[in-house]
């Protein structure tokens, strides 16, 4: 997981709303979080994981986890974050909680929302897990990734059953535990062989004896098959032939019987063939003549139809002229008043105007006056505010004379501000080395108890040691002579004479050792090596002891030298931000007093500002008066312009009105009247126009009408002298055509063709009997040459045809016996290939069965899954070691127990184990962060991912100089394994070593604000 951006606002003490770009600091691969103590550094990854999980440690659900983490000062608050997962696909997660306005203590949780990045927009995600996307769940998160205050020695602290449960969780070991498959696998396994067992009992009479039996009975079958066939094609053959000769004699007889008919039939066939012919003549020869007469004549006699029609409607439109006429006189007459009309009622509407003109004057004329009347008013208003705005300036210009600069009070108030700030710091440093030296005289007195000078010790415990191991030696070589001789006396008393001596071989031995007992000198000394060895374990504990403490007492005075490097800085600052204090008229150690003056200054300023509003309200109501007398005296000018306006168009109308000799009296006096007496001048024109309008289109359509009848009569008059002239011709053609077909009249013609004879089906009857006539007679012409030398014998026709029925019914009954062996043979054939690969699955089955119980044996009760979860552990402790023992100077290592406990080697003496637990806070701190680097560093090696991430929230804080130097320097060759690592630490000093990193101010009023030390 690499974080991106994390938005947070009204959490804890972030007031408002802060932003952390992450890429920025990632860019520089180690970046730290500083910031006082409850600044909010660690609230910063407590967002973090909340944002991912929902979930924090320092809060419960039944702690009022949405309340308290909410800042008091906050209506709602705010966890945004986007990230990369080990897939480096990019994901953001949103936490939005209210406060409700009615209950301070009711904090309502919006839906969590997860979006994913498609490279152009956010996609909502439902459904979705973090644990899915990051691959670590809440626990296993906090102990690899981001490992907060307090939860730094968990890993270490785990007993052996639950960190082996954590590796399980974090590398997802579960999946080695086959137990469960295995023994599935097996009850699978077993239900296939019990099944299989069963099937191989049905195939239990299934064998080769009986498919042999088979074969022989089918082969005879085959051959007495095989003769009868033989017989049955002979005499098939024979009774073929009979059949052909008895059909053919058949056929003769019937077709000899057909074609006596046909020949009766002859004569009637030819005269319907003779009178088709008559009418075909007259329908494709004659009859198109008579259609063309009959259709000029019909022609003809249509046109002179509409001709008498034609002569009698022009006779009828010659009666009406003198009418239209007359009619045509009269609205010639009406339309010349038109003009006139649209003058009187042009004067109507110009006298409704001034009609108007009059009322709206009069209107005009009394808003002027009132106008003159609200402009007086509105300048008494003016000068009433004119005074009042003059005595509010008298009165500010006086604040203003007994006002403090705001400047001073503003350096004033910085410089005690800068002051109570420098003492603090002083006495936080005084307080600081006091400590320091409560913890050296606490040292020092551990000394004097051991009986030891620091300065010292070092040498004295190992001359201690040195003596101590001389004596042991000396003792131990003792008692190795004293052992040597009891056990020569031991061998001595087994030697027999003639047997090989086991030391020597010799077979005779003449001088043999005397036996003589050392046990009770040998016990001696053995109790004085054990006394001299617990001496040595007592002096080497308090060696260790003794060089831890003396390191510890270097740290301290150190620690007390640099503190005291500050106190001096301190003091040095103290009086130099004294020695800039001007203000004669305060006293630099008195700040009530210009806490006093500084109160009293603000009222005055307020009293001002108060003053100051109300001469603003003023003066915009004075600017508003004088903007309302600008619009008045505006609209008065306007009004006057208006009835000036009025008064000159009335006049012109009088003038143009007496011009066209008219008097105003003669009008009518109200717009309602000129009205009416205008909608009745347009009533007027619109009826004369209208009828004028109607009588044109009546008198259009008559001249219209009357012209074209005239030209149709004429044209008429001419094709009735064309046609009479086309049917004398085509009459004359008629009869020469019926005479020159040898018909006598036109009716002889019309008279055949009313027979309707369907031509083409009578053509196909006479040529189907054509056709069949000569087919028969040819056919038995053909059956009488073929049967001329043949005979037919019924009885031995009888004869032959039950000695075939005979035989077939032979062969069918051995055909299905044939089916029948055939089938079974190749029944038994299939069950016994069947029972074949039943066996052998059975064999195979029954092997892996075998192998599968073997396999539930191997996986019982997860004895695997702990077996690859120690191998993994004792990676991650081979590769935490690596790191740890630079960081020791080589003087510890990281092991394993045999019962997956840590221990420590520690070569400072002579190598021996022991547990981790034993390690002072800064080494817990060391082995702690090399530990948690390596689980990190195994978790995110199975994603494959370009980068990883790490963050620590403490420690430092433990660590001398030269350890946090050898912490450093691991961090820094992380980075260059492409490793992002995040510290947070209330250690000001650490910052220099760091090109990038976050500052953590908290401002009483703003709340904890960030500011970014860019790289």
């Amino acid at each position: 997981m690499i974080p991106i951006k994390l938005t947070i606002e009204g959490v804890y003490s972030y007031q408002k709303k802060q932003i952390i770009n992450f890429q920025e600091l990632s860019q520089a691969g180690l970046f730290g979080i500083f910031g006082s103590v409850g600044s909010g550094k660690s609230s910063i990854l407590e967002a973090i994981t909340f944002a991912l999980y929902g979930d924090t440690e320092r809060l419960s659900r039944n702690d009022s986890r949405n309340y308290n983490m909410m800042n008091l000062q906050s209506d709602s608050s705010l966890f945004d974050f986007e990230f990369l997962n080990h897939n480096n696909e990019r994901y953001r997660i949103i936490r939005e909680y209210k406060r409700n306005g009615k209950r301070f203590e009711d904090v309502a949780v919006r839906k969590a929302q997860t979006y994913a990045w498609d490279g152009s927009e956010w996609i909502p995600l439902d459904g979705v897990k973090t644990e899915d996307i990051i691959g670590l769940n809440y626990k296993n998160f906090k102990r690899t990734i981001i490992i907060p205050q307090g939860k730094f020695r968990d890993f270490i602290e785990l007993s052996p059953t639950d960190r082996t449960n954590m590796l399980k969780e974090i590398f997802d070991l579960y999946r080695f535990d086959l137990g469960p498959k295995a023994r599935g696998l097996a009850a699978e396994t077993k239900t296939v062989l019990d099944n299989l067992t069963g099937e191989l009992k049905g195939f239990e009479e299934i064998n080769e004896q009986e498919l042999k039996g088979v074969e022989k009975t089918l082969k005879e079958v085959n051959l007495q098959l095989q003769e009868d066939s033989k017989k049955h094609e002979k005499t098939n053959a024979e009774l073929l032939f009979l059949t052909r000769v008895k059909e053919d004699m058949d056929a003769l007889k019937a077709k000899t019987d057909v074609l006596a008919y046909l020949t009766s039939q002859k004569p009637q066939m030819e005269e319907r063939a003779k009178a088709l012919e008559i009418y075909m003549k007259a329908l494709y020869q004659v009859q198109p003549f008579i259609r063309a007469y009959t259709e000029k004549n019909s022609e003809l006699t249509s046109i002179l139809k509409e001709k008498q029609q034609v002569d009698s409607r022009l006779v009828t439109l010659e009666e009406q002229q003198d009418k239209i006429e007359q009619q045509n006189i009269f609205h010639q007459k009406e339309v010349q008043r038109l003009p006139e009309l649209d003058r009187k009622a042009e004067l109507l509407k110009e006298l409704k105007g001034k009609l108007l003109r009059d009322q709206e004057l009069t209107k005009e004329e009394n808003r002027h006056a009132k106008g003159g009347a609200v402009i007086k008013e509105t300048e008494e208003r003016i000068n009433k505010i004119a005074v009042h705005i003059a005595d509010l300036d008298s009165e500010i210009e006086a604040l203003r004379n007994a006002q403090i600069s705001t400047k001073d009070l503003l350096d004033l108030g910085a410089w005690y501000n800068k002051q109570e700030e420098l003492l603090k710091e002083l006495n936080k440093w005084s307080s600081d080395l006091q400590q320091k030296t409560t913890e050296g005289s606490a040292i020092t007195g551990w000394f004097s108890t051991q009986a030891l000078d620091p300065s010292s010790s070092e040498g004295v415990l190992k001359s201690q040691l040195d003596n101590q191991k001389e004596q042991i030696a000396k003792l131990e070589a003792g008692l190795n002579k004293l052992s040597l001789k009891e056990e020569l006396s031991r061998f001595a008393t087994t030697l027999q004479h003639g047997e090989s001596c086991p030391l020597c071989g010799s077979l005779e031995h003449p001088d043999p050792m005397q036996a003589h007992s050392n046990a009770e000198e040998i016990g001696a000394i053995n109790k004085q090596i054990s006394s001299l060895k617990n001496t040595y374990e007592q002096i080497l504990k308090t060696q260790g002891e003794a060089e831890s403490k003396r390191k510890q007492l270097e740290q301290i005075e150190a620690q007390k030298s640099q503190i005291t490097q500050e106190v001096s800085k301190v003091n040095q600052k103290i009086t130099e931000h004294r020695s800039i204090f001007l203000w004669n008229d305060f006293d630099m150690d008195n700040k009530t007093l210009f806490e006093e003056r500084h109160t009293k200054a603000i009222k005055t300023e307020q009293e001002k500002v108060k003053k100051e509003k109300a001469r603003k309200e003023q003066q915009d109501a004075l600017e508003l008066e004088r903007k309302n007398l600008r619009k008045y005296e505006e609209g008065v000018q306007e009004i006057a312009h208006r009835i000036n306006q009025l008064k000159t168009a009335n006049s012109i109308f009088t003038e143009r009105l007496e011009n066209q000799n008219y008097k105003l009296e003669d009008f009518p006096t109200t717009p309602s009247e000129v009205d009416g007496l205008e909608n009745d001048l347009i009533a007027s024109r619109n009826k004369i126009t209208k009828e004028h309008e109607s009588f044109q289109e009546i008198y259009k359509n008559w001249h219209n009408e009357y012209t074209r009848l005239g030209e149709k009569a004429r044209i008429f008059e001419s094709q009735i002298d064309k046609l009479k002239t086309s049917v004398e011709a085509s009459l004359k053609e008629l009869n020469i055509k019926v005479k020159e077909h040898g018909f006598q009249t036109i009716d002889e013609v019309n008279e055949i063709l009313e027979n309707k004879l369907n031509i083409r089906d009578t053509e196909e009857e006479i040529q189907t009997f054509q056709v069949l006539y000569q087919t028969r007679f040819q056919q038995v012409q053909t059956l009488k040459e073929k049967l001329k030398d043949q005979s037919f014998d019924q009885e031995q026709f009888d004869l032959l045809k039950t000695q075939e029925a005979t035989i077939a019914q032979q062969l069918d009954r051995l055909k299905d016996t044939l089916g029948g062996l055939s089938s079974q043979h190749a029944f038994l054939i299939k069950k016994l290939e069947e029972k074949k690969k039943l066996e052998q699955e059975f064999k195979k089955t029954s092997n892996r069965y075998e192998e599968i119980k073997v396999l539930v044996q191997l996986f019982n009760r997860s004895g695997f899954v702990n077996y690859v979860s120690g191998v993994w552990l004792e990676n991650i402790v081979s590769l935490a070691n690596e790191r740890f023992h630079r960081m020791t100077k080589n003087q510890l290592s990281l092991v394993l127990s045999e019962d997956n406990n840590l221990e420590v080697i520690d070569y400072l003496n002579e190598g021996k184990r022991r547990s981790v637990k034993t390690l002072s806070g800064g080494q817990s701190f060391q082995v702690s962060l090399a530990l948690a680097l390596a689980l990190a560093e195994s978790v995110q090696s199975l994603s494959k991912a370009e980068k990883s991430f790490f963050f620590i929230d403490e420690g430092f804080g433990t660590l001398d100089s030269d350890s946090v130097d050898v912490v450093f320097e691991t961090l820094n060759q992380l980075n260059k394994e492409n490793r992002i690592v995040g510290i947070i630490s209330h250690v000001e000093a650490l910052q220099e070593r760091l090109a990038a990193s976050l500052h953590i101010h908290k401002d009483p009023k703003e709340g904890s604000l960030i500011q970014v030390n860019r790289p």
